[in-house]
């Protein structure tokens, strides 16, 4: 198979946050790699059998520490480098997006936004279901507009119940998840509020929109129906941590970094990319003089890119610790952009000021005590981490006396029993977590028993019922449905 047609292959690896579930084939078999990639893998791993490969095959030998297996890489020419390259990266950048889902503040959001989402479906879908004339054709996401062009109302407990589930649609939406191909432009307004001042970081002017009416978050230069989106934090994670055990392999050589160029053109070029996938990365390498990541790659050292690479990371890890709504006026304090930006900002600070700071840990909480973060109104880490305790705490219950379905009530189950021995494990700590900001970029070191390994690895499989639910909850969401698989799936998923 040539480079080109295993990067598409590898473009329909989807990792399913909502499901626990990662969507692919192939990628743990060796069939998708040109002869000469196979005969590197096998080597690397000491595995020339077919079938399966495990994690500890594809993860514990250290290229760089065994020299015939470094100098059997330097023979491979730029597209089987690549291959390898991408073979031993995928699941280790899925594997980032699952335990970011299911060890941050922000994870427990979003799972516990899933739950309630759900149990707003179970009550609104009543309501369609009664009277098939509200049925859309799909495209939920945009119901008042479907109403407006049929010159439909809904009757007044309808209408509230549609205000429930519409909170959450629109949250999500503006967080980027959608299965949008772009944002929608009308959906986009300048400022916050009356603010709209640009926001000045390490260099650039950023300007200030708000989604949807309440999520406030910057534009993309240059890309005015763009904005930052929180799921971006997640793939900037992922970016780091493949990219960092990369390096780790080639112990940062000469050419690591032409290497890692090379891997990332290929894998993710920026003409096909989001026009914000990239935004952290740029902004960090200006803080290095660059003009942008770009640049980083094509002139700096090993040392300047680990550096962006661990800052992004981090940027990222301390912005993912917006909890859920910790209060009525919280939403400041939920807002993973606002933090990244509030990060962001006291680290432009600190450079200019030449400050030195012990750790990233170190800095986090230094900004959660300072004037800027409470500005930008930022807790504790310690007041966070207890109140998704808590919040997990009650969610549990909700989950057991409100979701009818059993399938989804015991996957929901399992989603919050994970989350809340994450946060309770985490709560002397704060942000410091080996598992979540590993040096080398591969957190599967970290799990340290069998029984985390089975939470936070890919061992989950959700039952038919479960993938179902979520593969249909998309589909009425934000595509064309014919009305009739619309009820049948309402009736199906939500009437249990």
């Amino acid at each position: 198979m040539s480079l080109p047609e295993l990067i598409a292959e590898y473009g329909g690896v989807v990792y399913r946050p909502r499901s626990l579930r990662l969507e692919t084939h192939g990628i743990s078999e060796f069939g998708l790699l040109s002869k000469p990639a196979q005969f590197f893998m096998r080597e690397a791993m000491d595995k020339y059998e077919t079938g399966y490969v495990s994690y500890s095959e594809l993860y514990e030998t250290r290229w760089c520490e065994k020299p015939r297996i470094l100098a059997h890489y330097e023979r491979l020419d730029a597209e089987q480098k690549n291959e390898v390259l991408g073979f031993v990266a995928l699941t280790l950048h899925e594997l980032t997006h699952h335990i970011d889902f299911l060890t941050t503040p922000f994870g427990v959001n979003f799972h516990a936004k899933t739950c309630r989402e759900y149990i707003n479906f179970q009550a609104f879908s009543q309501f369609l279901l009664a009277d098939h004339k509200l049925v859309p054709a799909g495209f939920l996401a945009y119901f008042e507009d479907y109403l407006i062009q049929g010159g439909m109302a809904l009757p007044e407990t309808a209408s509230r119940s549609w205000e429930h589930l519409r909170g959450q649609v629109l949250t999500f939406e503006a967080w980027g998840d959608g299965g949008m191909v772009r944002p929608r432009k009308k959906r986009i307004q300048p400022g916050w509020g009356e603010n709209r001042n640009p926001v000045q970081l390490l260099g650039n002017a950023l300007h200030k929109v708000t989604v949807n009416g309440f999520f406030l978050t910057v534009g993309i230069p240059h890309h005015l129906d763009w904005y930052l989106r929180p799921l971006t934090l997640f793939e900037t994670r992922a970016i780091a941590n493949s990219v960092l055990w990369i390096l780790y392999l080639l112990d940062q050589k000469g050419s690591a970094v032409e290497d890692v160029r090379s891997f990332l053109r290929a894998f993710y070029p920026k003409e096909t990319c989001p026009p914000d996938y990239w935004l952290i990365f740029d902004l960090l390498a200006n803080l290095w003089g660059y003009a942008g990541f770009d640049e980083l790659l094509a002139g700096g050292s090993c040392n300047a890119l680990r550096q962006v690479l661990m800052l992004a990371s981090g940027a990222s890890w301390y912005a993912l610790h917006a909890p859920p709504p910790m209060g009525p006026d919280s939403g400041l304090t939920s807002n993973p952009v606002v933090r990244l930006l509030c990060f962001l900002q006291s680290l432009n600070a600190a450079a200019k000021q030449k400050l030195k700071f012990e750790s990233l840990v170190a800095f986090a909480d230094q900004i959660d005590g300072s004037d800027l973060g409470r500005q930008y109104d930022c807790p504790r880490v310690s007041e966070i981490l207890s109140f998704c305790i808590s919040f997990l705490s009650h969610h549990t219950s909700m989950n057991k006396t409100a979701v009818r379905d059993t399938e989804l009530q015991r996957h929901f189950a399992r989603i919050f029993k994970i989350q809340f021995d994450q946060m309770k494990k985490r709560i002397t700590d704060g942000y410091a977590s080996i598992l979540s900001m590993p040096e080398h970029g591969n957190p599967y070191f970290a799990l340290e028993t069998d029984k985390e390994a089975d939470q936070l690895l890919f061992e989950y499989k959700p039952s038919a019922r479960v993938e179902g639910w979520f593969a249909f909850r998309q589909n009425l969401l934000y595509k064309n449905m014919d009305c009739a698989k619309v009820i049948l799936g309402l009736n199906e998923y939500c009437c249990s």
